[in-house]
């Protein structure tokens, strides 16, 4: 019992010694808004997507051969959690 005491505390304090620093970074070709979160996104199939953005009031419509998505709807002054079809 001992032994298995001394291997598992071992184990556990290893995995915290070699693990790395967490930290966020931006994908490349990724649509990047400084100031703003994407807050929901929605897949009406396996090439359309849609996505909102919290802060600033657009949604965003994507298909899978654009690399950046095209504006759809703004709304001045607004702000959006979720969308849905």
């Amino acid at each position: 019992m001992k032994t298995l005491n001394l291997i598992l505390t071992f184990v556990l304090l290893s995995v915290s010694v070699y693990s790395q620093t967490p930290q966020w970074r931006n994908l490349q070709n990724s649509p990047f808004f400084p100031n703003d979160r994407m807050e929901d996104v929605y897949f009406l199939n396996e090439n359309t997507g849609w996505s909102v953005l919290y802060n600033i009031g657009k949604v965003l419509k994507r298909q899978m051969a654009e690399t950046i998505g095209i504006l759809f709807f703004t709304l001045p002054g607004g702000s959006f959690r979720s969308i849905g079809f």
